[in-house]
């Protein structure tokens, strides 16, 4: 088991900061007690202070598959690689988990959480499960029943705790349908969660008993989306039988009957974005909203938008706020406690891959009124300039801005 630290990337850090703080002051010093001079302000604010910038990864990834259990971010493989390491939020560190094995060649794969014990337990033990592959590159069926490589205790005297084996029978999802799972989603559901649903090339979902993985016959498993091949799109989980599938610029709402195994869709509205196509996102679902990091077009423009879908109003809209730099590949996940969104790894806009890892607050974000007050509260501590002090204009201005 290996520790990763990487305290000369925080003192660089550290010296931004410095230097950020130090041009916040300096803009401060220019007239800007006008209206719009303080929506400057805002701006400037927003564009430098927002995002945390943590650790280097271990290594560069793109298309990484991750899941938030307790204090930690798991981080299991990704493109072209076969390594999983577990990121502590409040460590802040990194220790690597296991490989894939080697004959596996990641690209594309899939790993959702299955079961396992509530994350407020001491020491939550949980099973996820990876797939993945298809005629070209070797499919996979795995399961690892993990425990917490930060864990003080003794030792799991558990079996093939903390790694990747086959499933049972050695079933392979996908092998006996010839399914191409590259860039497949997927979310356990169903009302006794023991269902896997899977959205698939060319336009396919099927649902799966995780009990026995054989796939259950449903009615109307086609997709209503125009794309030919779908892969790398976003496939959100609102209840145990409701979901959200984004593809390409298309919003489809999706509801499963267990009782007599039908999918039923909804049409809802298009993403607002200038691309044609849209797809390799960064996504999840946060309280109400679905927020879409990154991705790229069909010309391969990779863009740092950020965009928001309001599942109750059922709208989208681009946020002014951005990523640090153009992405695609990368991976969206919350941490346990909801506060902070990772960004990790992916491609830049010249498509070589990333060890990048920021956090940003869900509040920056996701904005009610009780929290703008807190944004600018943050924004004044952070950059110390105590000798303002609050102006009404400020929660005006922010809320135009937001």
């Amino acid at each position: 088991m290996v520790q990763i630290k990487n305290e000369s990337k925080q003192e660089k850090i550290n010296q931004l900061r410095n230097k950020q703080e130090s041009e916040v002051l300096d803009f401060l010093n220019k007239e800007w007690t006008k209206k719009d001079n303080i929506l400057q302000l805002f701006s400037y604010l927003e564009r430098i202070s927002w995002f945390d910038y943590l650790p280097d990864l271990p290594l560069e990834l793109s298309m990484m598959q991750c899941i938030a259990i307790k204090d930690e971010i798991l981080m299991c493989g990704g493109d072209g690689r076969n390594f999983c390491y577990s990121y502590h939020t409040t460590k802040r560190e990194y220790r690597q988990i296991c490989l894939y094995p080697w004959e596996i060649q990641l690209w594309g794969h899939t790993v959702v959480r299955c079961e396992g014990e509530d994350d407020k337990s001491k020491n939550p033990k949980v099973t996820l499960l990876s797939f993945g592959g298809s005629d070209r590159r070797r499919r996979h069926t795995f399961i690892m029943h993990y425990e917490s490589v930060w864990s003080t205790d003794s030792v799991s005297t558990t079996a093939h705790t903390n790694e990747w084996i086959e499933v049972q029978d050695k079933i392979i999802i996908g092998a006996s349908n010839g399914h191409n799972l590259t860039g497949a989603r997927a979310c356990v559901g169903g009302k006794h969660n023991n269902l896997l649903f899977v959205t698939h090339c060319p336009r396919n979902i099927n649902v799966i008993n995780l009990q026995t993985y054989e796939y259950i016959q449903t009615i109307n498993s086609t997709l209503p989306i125009h794309t030919y091949w779908l892969c790398y799109h976003g496939f959100v989980k609102l209840s145990t039988t409701n979901f959200i599938l984004i593809s390409d610029v298309e919003t489809i709402g999706i509801t499963y009957d267990e009782c007599d195994r039908t999918f039923h869709f909804q049409i809802l509205p298009n993403i607002t974005t200038s691309f044609s196509i849209f797809s390799n996102f960064a996504y999840l679902l946060l309280d109400n909203y679905i927020l879409v990091f990154g991705g790229k077009c069909a010309s391969s423009t990779i863009t740092d938008a950020i965009h928001v879908y309001n599942v109750r109003h059922k709208q989208w809209r681009q946020l002014a706020q951005i990523l640090p730099k153009a992405l695609v590949d990368c991976y969206a996940i919350a941490s346990h406690d909801q506060d902070f969104i990772h960004i990790i790894g992916g491609d830049n806009h010249k498509l070589k891959c990333q060890n990048s890892h920021y956090a940003i607050r869900c509040y920056y974000l996701i904005l009610t009124k009780e929290k703008i007050k807190m944004i600018i509260d943050y924004w004044i501590r952070i950059i110390s300039f105590n000798r303002l002090g609050w102006i009404k204009e400020f929660v005006t201005c922010v809320a135009e801005y937001v």
